[in-house]
């Protein structure tokens, strides 16, 4: 009996041992199409348009909205000199269903693929210090980026753990403050805090390189970053190709579930579907002579006898270049300020 006890033991962690390799490596019919420009474009877009909506200036916003970009529920607003996150308009429902979207989307491709993988499952609990299966990595230095190194090194840290991550996963999991927020005050707090943290938290050093942001007033994302490779945790334009990517967020995705159920409810209502804007080309008519110098592009008037021609732009790279002109970029490295949850009546 001891022998069959033994071998069931080990058949057990040897299933265990593959179930963790097999989540640390996606399929290449998944990679293929989440490396792709266009998939990368849009989950980069997401994120900065609705983050920076409020910061943009009105000639901005106005671009972005000709271009069918612009974001009903702006997920945060800036206060002398703090970014706030917006737990209020249901754009944290924007988020757990936009994620929600792209497992459903992955989970397509994987069975159309028939992939061995199966379906996106995340963490049934967010790994803490010294979880054996899924070690975090020490801290990194980034280049030409002091802030951002230090908060890596701080987000790993066992004290920031213990005093910030612990205390944040127990106030999100309990039933009863559950019971006393929107979904899109949780999807805000889940955004906002665990879910930025642990994007950190479980990143590496990019073999890679590390991707100039817009801020450097770049006019387009170099087609360098869409190799697939690029797979960097803490930029939203990579972030999607790395397999913990779905651990974590297979995790929130289970949260939305724990909500429902918190409340009583048998099925969810959605007013926060917003996916972004569209995926498609349109043409534009270009000054040649100002083609190669436009930080935007330009969709302007031209005058008659103008050297012209007709070129046909992505929509997503049209907005990715009025980010380039406005200086704005966001990152999971980010503090996001988190007004205090009100106390339960």
């Amino acid at each position: 009996m001891s022998s069959y006890i033994l071998i069931l033991t080990l058949a057990a962690l040897a299933i265990l041992a593959s179930s963790k390799s097999d989540r640390l490596s996606l399929p290449q019919s998944v990679i293929k199409v989440l490396a792709s420009r266009e998939m990368r474009h849009h989950h980069f877009l997401w994120h900065n348009v609705r983050e920076n909506w409020n910061r943009l200036t009105p000639e901005a916003q106005q671009e972005i909205r000709d271009l069918g970009w612009e974001p009903p529920r702006p997920s945060r607003r800036y206060e002398n000199g703090s970014t706030i996150a917006v737990t209020d308009n249901d754009s944290g429902e924007d988020f757990l269903y936009m994620h929600r979207q792209m497992i459903i989307k992955v989970n397509k491709i994987l069975a159309d693929n028939n992939e061995p993988y199966g379906k996106i499952q995340g963490w049934t609990k967010l790994p803490g210090p010294g979880d054996k299966e899924w070690p975090i990595t020490e801290g990194y230095i980034i280049p030409n980026a002091t802030g951002r190194t230090a908060t890596v090194q701080r987000w790993k840290s066992e004290e920031f753990y213990n005093e910030t991550i612990k205390p944040m996963e127990e106030t999100l999991t309990n039933y009863t403050n559950l019971r006393n927020m929107t979904i899109g005050a949780f999807g805000s707090r889940i955004e906002s805090t665990l879910h930025g943290w642990y994007h950190l938290r479980y990143s590496s050093e990019s073999p890679y390189g590390y991707r100039p942001t817009v801020v450097e007033g770049l006019p387009e994302i170099d087609t360098k970053w869409d190799d697939p490779r690029y797979d960097w945790l803490v930029d939203s334009y990579g972030s999607a190709v790395n397999p913990i990517f779905w651990m974590l967020h297979g995790w929130v995705d289970d949260r939305i579930e724990e909500w429902r159920k918190a409340n009583g409810l048998t099925s969810i209502k959605w007013k926060g579907t917003w996916e972004g804007g569209p995926m498609s080309k349109v043409k534009f008519m270009w000054n040649k002579k100002e083609k190669l110098g436009s930080l935007r592009g330009s969709n302007m008037a031209v005058n008659e006898g103008e050297d012209t021609e007709e070129v046909e732009e992505d929509v997503m790279q049209q907005v990715a270049r009025i980010f380039a002109h406005e200086g704005f970029e966001s990152s999971f490295a980010d503090p996001v300020y988190l007004e205090p949850l009100k106390p339960v009546n």
